[in-house]
């Protein structure tokens, strides 16, 4: 992994999280999230959490998360938290797993597969215990005429995929530029064959 990767990784790593409710007039009040970088003064504004667009638009109605500024091709966003559940020697024995197989019985659908940032091996993380920067509420746009604007890395980082526009708390939900700040990613065929 290049040094630029590997401060990239650590900025967010070690960024500071905050967070505040907002109005906003055109539905629901909206939970925006602040960053702080390391060596940075002040927090800007990151992500924002609100209801999805996209799930709206097929008729599901649950959170989404969205731009808060517009983020680069390249950027890493936030990185995805939750519960561990275990450590296994590869992604395929995690998925094998009787513990995931039962989480996934009783409807965990944040179950998600990172590289830790030391040793080998894969860590199963339930993201359903996720915490700011909200990683876990990115969804995906499988079946829809979306396509996925991040990705989530093997160590467990969301990355834009190409520009992002920040989210316009002047505009509706369902105006393209804000349909556009949501974040989403693909979950992968084996999320849709587990679930």
């Amino acid at each position: 992994m290049s040094a630029e990767v590997n401060a990239m990784h650590a900025a967010i790593r070690n960024s500071e999280w905050d967070e505040c409710t907002v109005r906003y007039d055109h539905g629901p009040r909206l939970h925006y999230v602040y960053r702080r970088g390391p060596g940075e003064q002040c927090f800007s504004p990151w992500l924002v959490v609100a209801p999805s667009a996209l799930l709206v638009s097929v008729g599901a109605h649950d959170k989404g998360l969205y731009a808060a500024r517009s983020f680069a091709e390249g950027q890493l966003i936030g990185m995805y938290n939750g519960r561990v559940v275990g450590h296994y020697t590869s992604r395929e024995e995690a998925l094998d797993a009787p513990e995931t197989q039962r989480l996934a019985r009783s409807g965990a659908d944040k179950l998600v597969t990172v590289r830790p940032p030391q040793g080998g091996g894969v860590d199963l993380i339930d993201g359903s215990h996720g915490t700011i920067p909200y990683v876990h509420l990115c969804n995906d746009p499988h079946r829809t005429r979306r396509t996925p604007n991040c990705e989530l890395t093997p160590g467990g980082y969301l990355k834009a995929l190409r520009r992002i526009p920040a989210f316009d708390l002047g505009r509706p939900l369902d105006d393209e530029k804000n349909r556009r700040a949501e974040l989403l990613i693909s979950y992968g065929e084996d999320f849709w064959l587990l679930f």
